[in-house]
């Protein structure tokens, strides 16, 4: 192996160490910068109906920038050299390295290292991309569920949290020892997770100062609380006397993403009417509302309209005089 191989051998660990690390990550940009021969280099997303384009690193923003030779001039950019990596629905994502006017163009030479190194740059730029999609999703699913009136987890069959929020992990931590050898807790969430057959709806009272109420849903696999998780998961509501009512309308719109349709539906079907009546109230068709129960069952894990409205009421309401 001569040396500019192994040179780049050790840039495209760099790389790659850099997915997870932004530190890494700018480290790693600026060594293939200089093994390329630039001075300075950006990420540049190109949107097909945009003016400017979105830089990750390097510049701030350039829009409306006008002629190359302007941009050029303005920049004191003497030489540019760019490939592209990740093409995605909303444009497509350029690596661009820039040499100073006063230092020459880039030489042939320049231009092959970084051919060689492209197939590394695109694997990596979409691995981080990747990551930096999966943390925003992660944060808007934290600050949603923080806005939920009362303790929220998602666990897995064996009570592992992937997901809390604040009021689910001030719980947690009160609770910890009385979960860890409490019977009906791990069966409920055994059978939400479908550990031990089709996963379904599970509800327990857990005894103790505040009697909470635990009701398990069954989490869909698309569901943006369990993303990327590979084992089945449960989504845990922990309702107690001392606790505030959750509304149809708010939280458990929210916790359950259910449409303005299907909530509109719920809200008649806790009202006591027929499919029948209540699509005759909506304006809509029976195969309409048949197709929305589907779907409220789906969302929810419940199986028959009696146990989804059962499981609805004991959400929304203190568990004064839930059963076990």
């Amino acid at each position: 192996m001569d040396a500019t191989t192994r040179e780049e051998a050790e840039l495209v660990g760099k790389l790659y160490a850099g997915i997870l690390h932004a530190d890494r990550w700018q480290q790693a940009l600026s060594a293939v910068t200089a093994h390329v021969g630039g001075h300075h280099a950006a990420l540049m997303m190109v949107e097909p109906n945009s003016k400017g384009l979105a830089v990750e690193s390097g510049a701030a923003l350039m829009r409306g920038a006008g002629d190359t030779e302007d941009v050029f001039e303005g920049q004191g950019i003497g030489a540019l050299m760019c490939a592209p990596l990740v093409r995605l629905p909303g444009g497509e994502w350029y690596i661009s390295f820039q040499r100073a006017r006063d230092s020459g163009p880039f030489t042939p030479e320049h231009e092959r290292a970084l051919l060689r190194l492209v197939p590394h740059l695109r694997e990596s730029v979409r691995l981080r991309l990747r990551l930096t999609e999966t943390e925003r999703q992660a944060a808007l699913a934290k600050a949603s569920m923080d806005a939920i009136a009362a303790p929220l987890l998602v666990v897995d069959a064996d009570g592992m949290v992937v997901l809390a929020n604040i009021r689910g992990e001030r719980w947690l931590i009160q609770n910890e020892k009385r979960l860890a050898t409490h019977g009906r807790w791990q069966r409920v969430l055994q059978a939400a997770c479908g550990k031990d057959g089709p996963a379904r709806v599970g509800a327990c009272r857990l005894q103790g100062p505040q009697e909470d109420y635990i009701v398990a849903t069954p989490l869909a696999p698309d569901h943006r609380y369990a993303a990327s998780h590979p084992q089945p998961l449960a989504m845990v509501l922990v309702r107690s006397a001392s606790g505030q009512p959750l509304s149809l309308q708010g939280s458990l719109a929210e916790v359950f993403r259910l449409t303005p349709a299907e909530t509109r539906l719920l809200e008649l079907l806790q009202q006591d009417m027929s499919l029948a009546e209540a699509a005759k109230t909506l304006g809509v068709s029976y195969a309409t509302v048949k197709t929305q129960l589907a779907s409220l069952f789906d969302k929810t894990g419940a199986r028959r309209q009696a146990e989804l409205l059962l499981l609805v009421t004991r959400l929304s309401m203190a568990a004064v005089h839930g059963g076990d």
